[in-house]
């Protein structure tokens, strides 16, 4: 019964074709008939009307063509005056059409004889790949879309029909001898979309055929053979990108298939090594030649080995360890290294490669960074890519490009953040390393090599040596945080909460850290460096009258006495003592705003720290005795910021009198020499 249907479907296509190719003759034969009557009526006007010498022309040419037809109808025997009109012929591209038509529907005839139907089908297609060839021709360009749309209802036809068995493979070879046709006329011919076309459905013939009989036969040779074909023709001409891209989409639909069929775990390792190995020789070869167009052809050449690994690491397939999986990533990213210098060679400078240089550049360093991250501890993540954003930098010193820079810049924000993530080992109780480990390879090791890193990056790129010093500067001051919990909690920070005076020691050393870059930033004009003093200044503030008001509260009497040998009243003395450092050096300065602000914060923690003493030592004969001696201290703390002068060094400094300069006037060149008498001149 199907064999009966798909005979009847053939025909009714094969009918439907010739009525309209029928039609389209009656069309063409009634209009020779009125053009013909129109000439007939233009050789009736009298010769005495006609005005110009074309006319007269036309009607000895029309005079001389019906003699010529009255000659030839008197030889056929015939004797009417007035010949009838003559059938149309057909045009030549109507003929041509309908040839086609009839040969890519002959194979059905073979349903006749009992062929079988796999036959029937190759034959078919190879058809359809021999009119997509003769297509290339000009006087057969039009008879392009029938190759296509003739090849996709065959193979539809072999779909529906269950092509399987012993046939599977001549099935296959039709694909793949039409998809090639298909592709060859899309590079050969102009315009490329019925090639294109047919090379598309029959890979995705050649997919679905897999998918239903397994990849890992001849279907799966047969789409693997469509993909490498469209990926190299697609990367051979940049008009024909599209398919190259198309077969990239493809080959991951193909491995995708093929890693939930029976099988997968022996053949998907070396399918996918093929895959990622076939983009990245075509883009060793078109690459170089292309320069600043061949992006897509590099973003293909390193996504698809770079897939491949990951999928294989992934998978468990061929690469078990992360050792292996190191070595391959280290692999890729020399490849790529060698694909950048040969990319390069070809122009006078490495920026003329534009966006090329970014997909190349990018994929040899998340490579490099993949592979050194896979046997790497997680607390060294932070120097290793400090590291790589110090390389970055040497190569933008040596070929100075915005790619180096951005990446330093990425790398540096990298580093930031896996740096922040350490910071959950630092105080993790079950954690596997050591904290004095994660103090050295994630605050301290990165903040120094981020600190060269800007160093080198200041003339050349000034936007990512801003962004290193200020992961410079962070990373610092969470090395000082570190330590400093360190040696407060006898190197078991997970065991040992937060004290008190250990919170101030944090407060005093970020105020300590805030006063030294408002120094350097005030010398040099660096505004990463004032603005994270101003960061730093409010976060050591912040701490230490957080502590104030939990004291009051209060919240923190149990940790006043953890432990017992340090003085609870150091907690607010030392930030006061470093609020006081900042408002004699912003006084001398001449910083009205900073040095005020760091009286009024370092007189409320002085007031804060004698009140605590007095409560502390409670060596006074009544209760409320501390208390009152506290208030005072508190309210002369509040007194002491309406005193005037506190914040400049000198009294009325905008309110000073102008001086008076006696300047001799300049005489003009030509004038004779003479005394002249001082002039007066108001200067500030």
């Amino acid at each position: 019964m199907l064999v009966i249907g798909l005979i009847a479907l053939q025909l009714v296509i094969t009918l439907t074709g010739l009525a309209l190719l029928w039609r389209r003759v009656d069309l063409l034969g009634a209009e020779l008939t009125r053009l013909r009557s129109g000439l007939e009526e233009r050789a009736a006007v009298r010769p005495e009307q006609r005005k110009t010498a074309a006319a007269s022309g036309a009607a000895a040419a029309l005079s001389e063509w019906r003699a010529r037809v009255d000659k030839e109808i008197r030889a056929m025997g015939r004797t009417d005056a007035a010949p009838e009109p003559l059938a149309p012929a057909l045009r030549p591209e109507t003929a041509r059409e309908i040839a086609v038509t009839c040969a890519l529907a002959a194979p059905a005839i073979g349903l006749a004889f009992a062929a079988p139907l796999p036959a029937i089908v190759a034959a078919a297609l190879v058809i359809a790949a021999a009119v997509a060839l003769i297509s290339l021709r000009s006087a057969w360009r039009d008879t392009a879309w029938f190759a296509t749309i003739g090849g996709g209802a065959w193979a539809l036809a072999g779909l529906l029909a269950g092509v399987g068995g012993a046939h599977t493979a001549l099935f296959c070879d039709g694909l793949v001898v039409a998809a090639g046709a298909g592709l060859l006329r899309a590079r050969l011919g102009r315009p490329s979309g019925p090639g294109a076309a047919l090379a598309l459905l029959m890979a995705v013939a050649a997919l679905t055929a897999g998918a239903q009989l397994g990849l890992i036969g001849s279907t799966g040779v047969a789409f693997g053979l469509i993909v490498a074909l469209a990926a190299a023709f697609g990367a051979a001409a940049l008009r024909l990108e599209w398919i190259h891209m198309t077969a990239f989409i493809g080959a991951g639909a193909g491995l995708f298939v093929l890693s939930s069929q029976p099988g997968a775990d022996v053949w998907f390792t070396p399918a996918a090594v093929w895959a990622g190995m076939w983009f990245l020789a075509l883009a060793f070869v078109r690459v170089p030649e292309l320069g600043p167009r061949g992006l897509l052809v590099a973003a293909t050449g390193t996504i698809a080995p770079m897939f491949a690994v990951s999928a294989l690491y992934r998978a468990r397939h061929g690469l078990e360890t992360p050792y292996a999986a190191a070595g391959g990533f280290a692999a890729l990213a020399l490849c790529f290294a060698m694909l950048l210098v040969l990319a390069a060679r070809r122009q006078k400078h490495l920026a003329d490669l534009h966006l090329t240089l970014w997909a190349l550049g990018a994929s040899a360093s998340g490579s490099l960074a993949t592979a050194i991250l896979l046997i790497t501890p997680a607390p060294a993540y932070p120097s290793v890519f400090a590291v790589l954003a110090l390389g970055a930098v040497a190569l933008n010193e040596r070929w100075p490009d915005r790619f180096w820079s951005a990446s330093a810049a990425a790398f540096a924000l990298a580093a930031a953040g896996f740096g922040a993530n350490s910071a959950a080992a630092f105080e993790a109780l079950n954690s596997p390393w050591p904290p004095v480990f994660v103090a050295l390879a994630a605050f301290t090791a990165p903040a120094a090599i981020a600190g060269a890193a800007a160093h080198f990056a200041k003339t050349r790129a000034p936007i990512a040596g801003a962004i290193l010093e200020a992961c410079a500067i962070l990373g610092a001051a969470a090395a000082l945080s570190a330590w400093t919990r360190l040696a407060f909690s006898d190197g078991a920070p997970a065991l040992q909460g937060v004290s008190f005076v250990e919170s101030g020691a944090h407060a005093a050393l970020w105020l300590i850290a805030a006063l030294v870059l408002g120094a350097r930033a005030r010398r040099s004009g660096a505004p990463v460096r004032n603005t994270l003093a101003v960061v730093l200044t409010a976060c050591g503030a912040g701490v230490s009258f957080a502590a104030l008001i939990a004291w009051l509260a209060p919240w923190w009497g149990a940790d006043l006495t953890t432990p017992a040998y340090l003085h609870p009243p150091l907690g607010f003395a030392a930030p006061a003592a470093a609020l006081w450092a900042h408002w004699i050096y912003w006084r001398h300065t001449d910083k009205p705003r900073r040095a005020r602000w760091s009286f009024a914060a370092a007189s409320v923690l002085t007031a804060a720290a004698i009140t605590l003493e007095l409560v502390w030592r409670g060596d006074f004969g009544a209760a409320w005795t501390p208390l009152a001696l506290g208030a005072g201290a508190f309210a002369i703390a509040a007194g002491l910021n309406f005193v005037p002068g506190l914040a400049t060094r000198r009294m009325n400094r905008d309110r000073r009198l102008p001086t008076l300069t006696i300047v001799p006037p300049v005489p003009p060149a030509d004038a004779p020499r003479k005394k002249n008498a001082p002039s007066v001149e108001k200067t500030n």
